[in-house]
């Protein structure tokens, strides 16, 4: 894919829009990465992907001034610009945030999947809200 920042731009306002259908924009997203070599972005699109049909977790891109919900994956936009180069590498760690009950269980649905190892970044278990770093595996 040539422009994955544009894909995640795109993406990411589908999400902002109501009516904008952030599954199925996933899911040609997939479609492409099962036909072409992965990169690490397309690889954390799968990720994605596998966690809402696996584990029914939403993602979301975190926008400021607006309350997270329970139970929805957040990104940081800036994040995602800077863990990715040009060509669609993984260059850092991505982390995401979540604020749910059973988040250290994602650490191993997220290592089951097989293309990135997770790791607990920071837990708080009296609020759930966690920070997990998605690294890529080799």
């Amino acid at each position: 894919m040539a422009n994955i920042k544009k894909d995640v731009k795109l993406m990411l306002a589908a999400a902002r829009n109501k009516q904008g259908n952030l599954e199925r924009k996933l899911y040609e997203l997939n479609e492409q990465a099962r036909k072409t070599k992965l990169a690490g972005a397309e690889k954390l699109y799968s990720l994605l992907v596998y966690l809402y049909d696996d584990e029914g977790l939403e993602s979301r891109l975190f926008e400021e001034g607006v309350e997270a919900e329970p139970g929805i994956i957040y990104m940081l936009e800036d994040h995602i610009d800077h863990c990715f180069s040009e060509d669609g590498a993984q260059k850092a760690p991505v982390s995401i945030l979540i604020q749910l009950e059973r988040a250290p269980e994602l650490i191993d649905a997220i290592n089951k999947h097989g293309w990135f190892t997770a790791e607990m970044n920071e837990w708080n278990d009296t609020t759930y809200q966690a920070h997990i770093l998605i690294h890529p595996t080799a």
